[in-house]
């Protein structure tokens, strides 16, 4: 009897943070108007985690109150289902790193987009970077120990809201590297085409440039480069992304085995310790 007890307890999901006052307590609330205590304002009036809920569920179709169906409100705003089933895949986008903080994502000139969806959390397109704000409810002690850890799954979604999914996207690297590529074709289009139009003329013409051996001799070398220069450019930016994309998908399995042996050895330890004690 004791033993079962004691793996209840330790299974109990607890909210991450011990219990503390939610919200802070406003220091002008309980003293009286003065010429330097200004009455409070609704901006400045602390929310409790009910009144900061939104007052209709959100994506839903019905208008709903979310006080009258909480659990469904958290099942939506901590969905993460999406990212669940490609969850075990993701290796292939990139290494589990932490995310940068947002003063570094402005260093790189890059657009901070709130959303509402909790799979698009921190989620990095391009220049764009997707941040879903801080809900009061998950800063309130109270609200997880009644509505959070009851079931495991809002659990985790909660308690990983910090983390990011990210993914590089190579586009961005060949803009930046290969876009005078895209320059020097336009030069030999431009060249190709004065030429065809040069050979175009009448031979009887006086401007003609069939008959000139120099002027075809040298149009048919810059053809030939021509297309030689496009095939070893694609080759060549053929082999850089399959590099690039080889080196990223062993650095992304080294780094998630070498985590998942750090965690592992923590857990050792900590079985060790509390076993000690």
């Amino acid at each position: 009897m004791v033993e079962r007890t004691t793996i209840q307890t330790s299974t109990t999901l607890t909210p991450p943070f011990p219990l503390r006052p939610f919200p802070p307590t406003n220091p002008g609330a309980s003293q009286p108007q003065t010429p330097n205590h200004a009455p409070n304002s609704p901006s400045s009036t602390p929310l409790t985690a009910l009144s900061s809920l939104p007052t209709i569920l959100p994506r839903s179709k019905s208008l709903t109150q979310t006080l009258t169906n909480i659990p469904l409100f958290l099942a939506s705003d901590l969905d993460l289902s999406r990212l669940n089933r490609i969850h075990t895949h993701l290796w292939m986008a990139g290494r589990p790193m932490r995310a940068r903080p947002l003063h570094r994502y402005k260093m790189l000139d890059m657009t901070v987009l709130p959303t509402q969806q909790m799979d698009l959390h921190l989620l990095r397109y391009s220049t764009k970077l997707l941040l879903k704000p801080l809900p009061e409810y998950l800063l309130d002690h109270g609200f997880w120990t009644q509505y959070i850890c009851p079931e495991r799954e809002l659990h985790e979604s909660a308690a990983g809201f910090l983390l990011s999914y990210g993914y590089n996207r190579y586009v961005v690297f060949f803009q930046r590297n290969f876009s005078w590529i895209l320059i020097v074709f336009v030069f030999f289009s431009l060249v190709l085409s004065a030429m065809q139009v040069g050979l175009s003329f009448p031979e009887d013409s006086s401007s003609s440039l069939q008959n000139s051996y120099p002027f075809i001799r040298a149009s048919f070398v810059f053809v030939v480069f021509s297309m030689v220069s496009v095939v070893v450019v694609l080759a060549f930016v053929t082999i850089i992304f399959i590099g690039i994309f080889v080196f990223n998908m062993v650095a992304a399995i080294s780094h998630a085995k070498t985590e998942q042996r750090k965690r592992k050895e923590l857990a050792r330890e900590k079985e060790e310790k509390n076993r000690d004690v």
